[in-house]
């Protein structure tokens, strides 16, 4: 009998962890699934925006260069996880999405760990099915974006937060804060949930207060473990002492402005594309300031800028945090730098069989959470609570979002498992009460707000982008004029009609869009250069001009409005003007290689080697040379000839050198060199 007895709970034991096991298995299987049939994509091998940012900083840590100077301006676990990626398989961008998968597993497992340690084994099971078989969970573990690292370390510090509480141990407590941490240096906003669990393990435990504080200084060890070496190299390599990175300024700008529309994650007044951006806002603040910036100023001006904003338009302002509070608790899902629903419909089709409602999961979470009382789900509540607080104080968009997802698939699970216990028992009056705010919160979830764009435009917009930039124009141009179609107030996606236009050599129609977007939009600086470029290339000097002029006025530490007004004086003959032009963009963008090339061959037309010479050598050196490779070469030549003009061999053998290793299958340079013996 006691054989029997012990027998049962063994097999009890087994039965559930092959359970665990199959809904891990499950979720990786969907995943690989998935990731093979997004190739089909043309963003799959060609990132836009976020990702492409990830996947450059992780292929120069892989080549062991720098990526951007002074201290980190995102939190860099993630394109590092990619660079060791590129390291180890080479610069494939499948195998990353492919180890994803198995991060995907891991929140699989996480979600059943946390629903059976609260709620217990049954909830657990159904949460991880969720989680499992989630369209948008599978989504984003295969995009090379940081929430498919983020979401499992979010989770594993919830999970190791509930043992330590429970167990007390030193080792429970440094895991969960070495598991924070992670999470921190993946994404900083995880660290008002872990502030805010300590404070409320603190007042919950207020009988054991010393053994709480005993817990949360190995915690807190624990948890600087991987911020200190961060907040390290921020201070002595990147001359700033920067706690993990310097972005949350300017965010909280985008966020807290009196244009914003709590979704749109463009810095008023600056270029839409993500090096445009980042060097316009840095401008932005120092023509504002008066001075250069460091990092760390950058974002103080810009957190500065936001808490006026809520200081002067009190109103205004938590008007604005209670719409994004509605966008957070929408069904849709807000794209960013991607748009979930259109890639995933259009190239995987596994995903037409894939369950998920964000309406239907929070309703139920919200049950759950009600229910949850006596059970020790605080934790749970608390990190949904703070961690969307996290989102909404910035601006709100799905892959903010997601790491909420499995904590409400926990949550959601146990309020589908009340409502049938409750149905069960009859208790009708309970059930019809849950129901009422079920249904409450599926009318907030799909009730959109006026303006929000729920169609395919942006969707289209990305894989045009990606087409464009595959020299497949007429490809691309069948895509924007889609998602003109389906939102015609889209004007990025007409402006890169515009661009697209001109490609193919319809410049009648280039020019009939661009001025399309600047009736709308007339501060436009994209559309400005771009049309006063066309302007200049069809020698409408007057109309390149003008456009010019309105640029500078529009964003005077632009750089591209002086480069621009330099090149319609050059074409006037107004050489002296150019030239102060091209110096003054090159003063306000040092790495502006156009700028910098300019100048030299104005400074050679005028006669002035010397100042020919130093522009070149600028415009070789620009870490932006490389977007124009047919111009970084003839400046490269240029260089070299005027060097050996100049009678300095020496500098002109060395720059031969440099460029022969830059551009090592040019036949020029044998010829060169043989004019430098």
């Amino acid at each position: 009998m006691a054989a029997a007895t012990r027998t049962a709970p063994n097999s009890a034991r087994r039965r559930e962890l092959a359970w665990v096991v199959a809904l891990v298995v499950l979720a990786v299987v969907v995943r690989v699934i998935y990731v093979l049939q997004m190739r089909a994509s043309p963003l799959f091998d060609a990132p836009v925006m976020d990702a492409k940012y990830h996947v450059d900083w992780a292929t120069a840590f892989a080549r062991g260069e720098s990526f951007q100077p002074g201290p980190f301006f995102r939190a860099p676990l993630y394109p590092w996880f990619l660079g060791v990626c590129f390291e180890l398989f080479g610069p494939s961008l499948l195998v990353p999405r492919l180890l994803q998968t198995l991060f995907g597993g891991a929140t699989v497992l996480l979600v059943y760990l946390i629903g059976a340690r609260v709620f217990g084994a049954r909830v657990g099971k159904l949460a991880a099915f969720g989680a499992s078989v989630s369209w948008l969970l599978v989504f984003y573990d295969g995009e090379l974006l940081l929430e498919a690292l983020a979401t499992p370390l979010n989770l594993l510090g919830l999970w190791l937060f509930l043992r330590a509480k429970d167990s007390r141990r030193a080792f429970d407590s440094v895991a969960c804060g070495v598991a924070f941490g992670l999470a921190a240096i993946t994404r900083p906003t995880i660290l008002l949930v872990a502030v805010a669990l300590a404070i409320a393990w603190l007042v919950v435990e207020r009988a054991r207060k010393h053994d709480t504080l005993r817990a949360l200084a190995w915690a807190a060890l624990g948890l600087a473990a991987p911020i200190l070496p961060i907040t390290l190299y921020n201070g002595r390599v990147g001359h700033d002492w920067v706690l993990i990175s310097s972005q949350s300024g300017v965010n909280l700008w985008i966020g807290n402005n009196p244009a914003s529309d709590g979704a749109t994650a463009i810095v008023p007044g600056t270029r839409a594309d993500w090096w445009g951006g980042y060097y316009d806002s840095i401008a932005l603040a120092e023509t504002a300031e008066g001075r250069k910036l460091k990092p760390s100023e950058v974002s103080s001006y810009y957190t500065r800028r936001a808490l006026g904003f809520w200081r002067d338009q009190p109103v205004q302002a938590l008007a604005h945090t209670a719409h994004k509070l509605r966008l957070l608790w929408l069904d849709w899902e807000i794209g960013n730098n991607e748009e979930p629903r259109f890639l995933a419909r259009t190239y995987a089709p596994i995903s037409a069989a894939l369950l998920y409602s964000f309406a239907v999961v929070a309703a139920l979470a919200v049950i759950g959470l009600a229910s949850a009382r006596g059970r020790g789900a605080w934790p749970l509540g608390l990190f949904v609570v703070f961690y969307g607080a996290s989102v909404v104080v910035f601006f709100v968009c799905s892959r903010y979002r997601v790491p909420l997802v499995p904590v409400l698939f926990v949550l959601g699970a146990r309020g589908a498992e009340w409502l049938f216990e409750s149905l069960r028992a009859r208790r009708f009056v309970a059930t019809a009460t849950a129901l009422a705010a079920v249904g409450v919160s599926l009318a907030m979830s799909y009730w959109n707000p006026p303006g929000l764009a729920t169609g395919d435009a942006n969707g289209q917009l990305l894989i045009g982008g990606a087409e464009f930039a595959a020299g497949r124009a007429p490809e691309a141009i069948a895509r924007y004029r889609r998602a003109l179609e389906s939102d015609p107030r889209n004007w990025i996606a007409r402006r890169q009609l515009a661009a697209a236009l001109r490609k193919t050599g319809d410049q009648d129609g280039a020019e009939r869009e661009y001025r399309t977007v600047l009736a709308e939009h007339p501060d436009d600086t994209t559309a400005l250069d771009e049309l006063a470029d066309l302007a200049l290339a069809r020698s409408q000097i007057t109309v390149a001009v003008d456009l010019a002029e309105r640029l500078v006025a529009a964003a005077p530490f632009d750089a591209r409005g002086d480069y621009t007004l330099g090149r319609a004086r050059y074409a006037e003959r107004n050489l002296p003007e150019a030239r102060l032009l091209f110096a003054s963009a090159l003063q306000k963008d040092p790495s502006s290689f156009a700028a910098a090339y300019a100048l030299a061959m104005l400074e050679l037309e005028l006669g002035d080697r010397p100042a020919s010479i130093k522009a070149l050598e600028l415009a070789v050196a620009s870490p932006r040379a490389g977007e124009s490779p047919t111009f970084e070469l003839a400046a490269w030549k240029r260089l070299i000839l005027q060097q050996r003009e100049a009678g300095d061999l020496d500098a002109a053998r060395r720059t031969l050198g440099r460029a022969r290793a830059r551009f090592p299958d040019d036949p020029d340079w044998t010829v060169l060199e043989a004019g430098l013996r």
